[in-house]
């Protein structure tokens, strides 16, 4: 990966782009993955004109148990029920 221009991207791009992301919930899921942290700045894109991208800030993953109560993600994308200091499980990651 390397540092590229922050142009936007196309719309076309952007579909393909957020399927990806979807996907790669999707995994998280199945596998009952809390990531926590899921935000546009996590993206960081391959190249200027693709769209393959890594998901940063991986360090906040843990397995599901549904009573995390830790605070942690980034304060303007955080879920409620983090903030709130409630039990919260992997469903915190569609917020």
């Amino acid at each position: 990966f390397e540092v590229v221009s922050q142009k936007p991207l196309t719309e076309e791009k952007a579909k393909v782009v957020f399927k990806r992301l979807l996907k790669v919930i999707s995994f998280f899921d199945k596998y009952q993955i809390a990531h926590r942290n899921i935000k546009p700045e996590g993206l960081m894109m391959k190249k200027e004109d693709d769209t393959d991208f890594l998901l940063t800030g991986n360090d906040f993953c843990c397995i599901d148990t549904g009573k995390l109560d830790d605070p942690c993600g980034t304060p303007n994308y955080v879920a409620p029920e983090i903030i709130s200091k409630k039990k919260y499980g992997r469903k915190c990651d569609m917020w």
